[in-house]
């Protein structure tokens, strides 16, 4: 037993050496300046842009970390911009492949990155240009010496934030810190992945915001799914999924989304409404499609109620709230308010709006637009009790019913900021001269 052990411990010290030179020659490698430029410029050829970083630090037997990362897109006849920033980029490897003069990055963690998508005037995105052709199996790229992999088993990604920006330069959605965890494997012309994402917060054109946003994240080839949205919005939640096609035809999106328990008040006003339209808890349920290369063209079908409505329906409304004595107009609340809509052409058009409470009857149709105009026809019922709060020759222009009810129609037009309305006239009242 002697006689074989002696070989045995000759051999194994003789691999722990061969390991010990391999590490020892590996590092030093790739200190040597011109190294880290081919590990540099192998990673420009790969991502298909610019790369540039501020430190290499290298840890033996665990990997290697990069700072202040930056991913230029190139725009031909244009200076660089940044693409994607990295506070820190970090990468842990298998020791025991470096015998074979590879280092195999394992498990990838990326610090504070930052991407900004910018649109062209033509409605296409400025991007770095990927080079397919560069992925295997893995992403990987040879340096001398040396063969590098990158096996994304383990992504983990800290605190980033993701903008896309219009060709005016305004923010059309914003999210800030995101996690992802997961794996993902890449082969030529394919990718699959899974994990989570989170989303601290997220905001369409600085305006409609939502919090905490979860999901499983699954890309197959092109597709991108968020099969199971949560998040926080204004005191409610929001579930549903998303779909993002990067194929041939653009990038183009669909989504599902629940709303429930929404507070209307702080969403009208986060929206930059009129303060005085409206409250109440908001429900609904809507379908999205459309395509990044215009974000202004999107489209929608849904359904909402506003549970408990508190309408403020002469509030706000200059000269109504002056001229017209009921105090059940100004502010009225309906144990539900009911509608549909639908989004095309940069408008949301109303259907079927109603509500209705012991003394006060309201249907609608209408439409608002992207430059906050609004146009409403309304038929508005009142109780005989209340109707007759309104002086006779007034009441007169009011339609009966058989029901007790009276009604009028009139219209609101305007802006959401400004909304305006011809019930005065439709009364026959005469607004006070302005001095």
């Amino acid at each position: 037993m002697k006689r074989m052990a002696r070989p045995v411990l000759a051999l194994a010290g003789l691999l722990l050496l061969a390991a010990a030179a391999a590490f020892i020659a590996a590092w030093h490698y790739m200190e040597r300046p011109e190294t880290i430029e081919k590990i540099r410029a192998g990673a420009a050829a790969a991502l298909g842009g610019d790369v540039q970083f501020a430190d290499l630090d290298l840890m033996p037997f665990r990997g290697a970390s990069l700072d202040r990362v930056r991913l230029y897109a190139e725009t031909p006849g244009q200076p660089g911009e940044e693409f994607l920033t990295i506070g820190q980029l970090r990468l842990d490897y298998r020791p025991w492949r470096l015998l074979m003069r590879t280092i195999d990055f394992k498990r990838i963690r990326i610090d504070a990155p930052r991407l900004v998508l910018r649109q062209n005037p033509d409605g296409t995105w400025r991007h770095p240009r990927f080079n397919a052709s560069t992925f295997t199996e893995q992403l990987t790229f040879q340096t001398g010496l040396l063969r590098f992999s990158i096996l994304l088993d383990q992504f983990d990604l800290q605190d980033g934030s993701l903008e896309l920006l219009g060709d005016d330069g305004k923010p059309l959605y914003q999210a800030s810190g995101i996690r992802i965890g997961g794996g993902l494997a890449l082969g030529p012309g394919t990718g699959t992945a899974r994990g989570q994402i989170h989303a601290r917060r997220m905001s369409w054109g600085g305006l409609l915001a939502c919090e905490n946003m979860t999901s499983p994240l699954e890309l197959q080839d092109e597709v991108i799914l968020l099969p199971a949205i949560t998040a926080d919005m204004h005191g409610g939640r929001v579930e549903g999924s998303a779909r993002l096609d990067l194929g041939l035809g653009g990038p183009r999106y669909e989504s599902n989304l629940l709303l429930s328990q929404v507070n209307l008040a702080t969403l009208l006003h986060d929206l930059q409404a009129s303060s005085g339209l409206a409250s109440g808890l908001l429900e609904a349920r809507a379908q999205f499609n459309g395509t990044l290369q215009d974000p202004t063209l999107v489209r929608a079908t849904g359904e909402f109620e506003i549970r408990n409505a508190r309408i403020f329906l002469l509030s706000g409304i200059s000269p109504l709230d002056q001229l017209i004595d009921l105090p059940e107009l100004r502010a009225h609340t309906f144990p539900s308010l009911k509608g549909t809509f639908k989004i095309a052409e940069e408008v949301i058009t109303f259907y079927n709006i109603e509500a209705a409470s012991d003394s006060v009857q309201i249907t609608a149709t209408g439409r608002a637009g992207i430059d906050r105009t609004i146009d409403f026809d309304v038929s508005l019922a009142l109780r005989a009790e209340l109707a007759a709060k309104i002086p006779e020759k007034n009441r007169a222009r009011l339609t009966p019913r058989p029901d007790g009810f009276s009604v009028i129609t009139f219209n609101i037009g305007g802006t959401m900021d400004d909304p305006r309305s011809n019930l005065l006239e439709k009364l026959g009242l005469v607004p006070a001269a302005q001095p």
